[in-house]
């Protein structure tokens, strides 16, 4: 890494580590960088969504956004979800997608 490459690389917000978000699957891979993660999130719409309800995982498709630090999440202001999001934790997964890669084929 160049002197210039490490001075950006230490000025870079990035997320804290927390037991609820550390990635534990090829966690080498994983960035916490405030860019990189708002790059994901801004290049995608689709997010999926898990929750509790009922003593039972439900995980549902959803439009998101972000402004700023805020996801939001497409949403009627009085349903069901915006109701279990009160008081409950939720999950969310945004992926991207930009290839395969195909091996011992």
């Amino acid at each position: 890494m160049s002197e210039f490459d490490s001075k950006t690389a230490s000025s870079r917000q990035t997320y804290p580590v927390t037991e609820s978000n550390r990635v534990k699957r090829i966690a080498e891979r994983a960035s916490y960088d405030e860019a990189t993660i708002h790059s994901i999130i801004d290049s995608s719409y689709l997010c999926h969504v898990g929750f509790m309800q009922n003593a039972r995982p439900v995980v549902i498709p959803m439009a998101h956004w972000r402004i700023g630090g805020y996801l939001y999440l497409h949403s009627a202001k009085k349903g069901r979800f915006a109701k279990i999001c009160v008081d409950n934790d939720i999950a969310v997964s945004i992926a991207t997608f930009d290839g395969i890669a195909l091996a011992g084929c």
